[in-house]
């Protein structure tokens, strides 16, 4: 046969058809058709969720309730008949769309010879045995209660109101995104000296408050 430049092309793979050239057997240098887009990136910002005690506290007396007297607790003795209270700000910051929170005291345990309930001891140190109903027995001293109001001074929480626990929502009265110094709420704690307390009952006692606990707490699937 011969060998012509037709053969030669057409035995290398190479056809030429009215100037177009197609090269066969080389399918590892090229690939299937391909397309490509890139999604944007996103940037996703978790809310908040937080509580602060503002301040130390201050305490005062108001046997007179118009007319309330700041106190020492360190210096302050109490008689029969005076009642005092603590009051403690309460800064809370919430942040989130669907953000649902509840807040929650308990008052801390209190123990003593001085409160309510428990056993009478004279101002010698000697515990009375007393039965119940007697003059002096333990259901004479001070009770020691917790309550909370709002920044407008009404109570939302308290033995007089609801024990539930304060639900809230960001952005609504009062809150705001983040903790900024300010009392959204105030727990107030109250200790009451049963003015019927007789003789010298209960005389040169204490009273020990352990720390009340505060708690906000997402609350989910509502």
């Amino acid at each position: 046969m011969e060998t012509t430049r037709r053969n030669v092309l057409a035995g290398a793979g190479v056809l030429g058809l009215g100037g177009l050239t197609i090269l066969a057997g080389s399918s590892g240098a090229f690939s299937a058709w391909h397309d490509e887009v890139k999604i944007p990136g996103a940037t996703i910002t978790s809310g908040n969720l937080d509580v602060a005690v503002v301040g130390e506290g201050e305490w005062f007396l108001i046997n007179d309730p118009d007319s309330p007297q700041k106190i020492d607790l360190s210096t302050f003795k109490m008689v029969p008949g005076d009642k005092i209270v603590g009051k403690y700000g309460l800064d809370v910051g919430l942040d989130g769309d669907t953000l649902k929170a509840k807040l929650s005291q308990t008052l801390g345990s209190g123990n003593g010879d001085l409160l309510k309930g428990n056993p009478v001891v004279s101002h010698e140190g000697a515990e009375q045995e007393l039965s119940a109903g007697d003059p002096g027995t333990s259901d004479k001293g001070v009770d020691v209660s917790l309550s909370v109001v709002d920044r407008s001074g009404k109570e939302v929480y308290g033995a007089s109101t609801a024990t539930d626990p304060i639900a809230l929502k960001p952005k609504s009265e009062f809150i705001t995104p983040e903790i900024d110094g300010t009392a959204d709420y105030t727990a107030v704690i109250t200790a009451f000296f049963d003015p019927e307390t007789p003789e010298q009952t209960r005389v040169k006692t204490t009273a020990v408050i352990d720390e009340t606990l505060v708690q906000l707490d997402q609350v989910l699937g509502q």
